[in-house]
This record gives structure tokens, sequence and C-alpha cells, in this order.
């Protein structure tokens, strides 16, 4: 979510594939398409087995829990449950207004009315359609 720094190189070193989501951190509302983006990378890397996911910003205070608050409800939890998941493991979160309306707003567009053992395979089959 950051864009300060692309750590692409550096992590190929290690066979670990980077995805760079360059958000500012403006406390501005953010687009669906913006997060869908980073949901989909994080769902394709979820696919696969023994595999890891570091979501993170610059200070991991809004964007970075903005984008894993994507990630978790596209997986099926409720908005509120996943906000206190993601404050328990990271205390540090401020959640900006803007930034969760914005996660709201793509659970609105992007996974409307569907179970939550649907809405992943829903975006991977978007992702794979034309």
């Amino acid at each position: 979510m950051a864009w300060e720094f692309d750590e692409t190189e550096l992590a190929a070193a290690y066979r670990i594939r980077v995805f760079l989501n360059s958000v500012d951190d403006d406390f501005a509302p953010k687009s669906p398409q913006v997060l869908s983006r980073g949901v989909e990378f994080a769902l394709s890397v979820l696919e696969q087995a023994d595999t890891k996911l570091l979501i993170h910003c610059v200070a991991g205070r809004h964007r970075g829990p903005m984008m894993a608050l994507a990630v978790l409800c596209a997986l099926g939890w409720e908005i509120n449950d996943a906000m206190r998941h993601i404050s328990h493991a990271r205390p540090v979160v401020d959640w900006a207004p803007a930034y969760v309306e914005s996660v709201a707003n793509f659970v609105e567009q992007y996974l409307p009315g569907i179970p939550p053992d649907d809405a992943a395979a829903r975006l991977n089959a978007d992702r794979h359609s034309p």
C-alpha cells in the first residue's frame, strides 16, 4: 500500500513476490478498484500451499490495515470483527473513517449479497473472466 519504496528487487533474491499497490496516505477515500487489485493478489497468494502473506505500508497504522481489512472481508469476515482482530494484532492501528468507508464500499460493490464462503471464489472468477 506504500509508494515510498519498491521492495521488488530486494525480495526477488528470496523468491518473494511483491505487489506494489501504491496509495497515498491522505485520508481520502480509496476506490474499490484499488482495494480489489490488492485483494486479488492476496487471494492468489493464499490459494497456494505453504505460503504467507505480508501486507504493509510505512507505519502500519492506516493503509496496511485498510488493505488487511479488505482481504479479511473478502475471505468472509464481518467488517467489525475484522477490525477488532487487526487492532488486537496491531494496537497502533488508527482506523481513518474514510478508509473504513472505502472498504465498506469495496465490499458492497464487489461482494454484495454473497455468502462468505463464496466471496473469495467470486473475486477469483472475476479476475479470470474476460
